[in-house]
């Protein structure tokens, strides 16, 4: 089905990718600048095909690192996270790559583009304008420093809204504490505790809502309280 072999896919070829997926969209983007007199094709084409090594690698790493993360993946994307931002800073503002983006944008009445190429054309002519592209050098180089920082940050929230659901999860002892949810409901939770080790037990899992579906079942209020409280205090907790 076209799918990355993550089985074939070990924590250490992560980084070495992810570096050698910058540098080569580094090396199409000067290129591009170096291209000659900027059209369409030279340009706006050139810039929609470059990264490709990259956008594979950052596609296969998120999808790994969101739905089955570990110790050293939460590592390698706290160390990318900041590199990225740089790296997205670094081409969007390019003074020269704008310039070039610019002038076709000033001109896009006389190119007899279609409308697919001019909508490619005015999406990334406002997506320049949107990261600072026409900033001075000054304001540019305070954006960088924010949007490393913001980077760090949004990694850092990710870690503890993920270490709050594992966390704010609600054990049962007794089954009868269940009492309102459906056999498979109770199943579900018997085999959520069983893969935490807690044999015997039941696991309410938080989920990404403020409530949680259970809630609407159960009939055991302390235990909807709990599990409620949990619910809303993700996230809010200190880490």
């Amino acid at each position: 089905y076209e799918l990355p072999p993550f089985a074939q896919i070990k924590e250490e070829h992560y980084l070495p990718a992810f570096y050698a997926g910058c540098e080569e969209q580094l090396a199409e983007v000067e290129t591009i600048i170096t291209s000659g007199e900027p059209t369409f094709e030279n340009t706006l084409v050139a810039l929609e095909k470059s990264g490709l090594m990259l956008g594979r690698m950052l596609m296969v790493f998120y999808n790994k690192s969101s739905s089955d993360t570990s110790d050293a993946l939460d590592k390698i994307e706290e160390e990318i996270a900041p590199k990225l931002a740089a790296h997205s800073d670094t081409i969007r503002l390019n003074p020269a790559l704008f310039g070039r983006i610019k002038k076709i944008y000033d001109n896009r009445e006389t190119l007899n583009l279609n409308a697919e190429d001019l909508n490619l054309l005015e999406k990334y002519y406002t997506d320049f304008i949107h990261s600072g592209a026409h900033l001075t050098e000054a304001q540019c180089n305070e954006l960088k420093g924010l949007n490393e920082q913001l980077s760090k940050l949004e990694t850092q929230f990710s870690k503890n809204v993920l270490a709050d659901t594992n966390d704010l999860a609600v054990v049962v002892d007794d089954i009868k504490e269940l009492d309102g949810l459906s056999e498979n409901e109770i199943a579900a939770c018997a085999a959520a505790a069983k893969d935490r080790g807690l044999e015997g037990k039941y696991l309410i899992g938080a989920v990404n809502f403020s409530g949680n579906p259970l809630l609407a079942s159960l009939k055991n209020r302390d235990l909807r309280r709990k599990v409620m409280e949990n619910s809303l205090s993700k996230s809010n907790r200190d880490n």
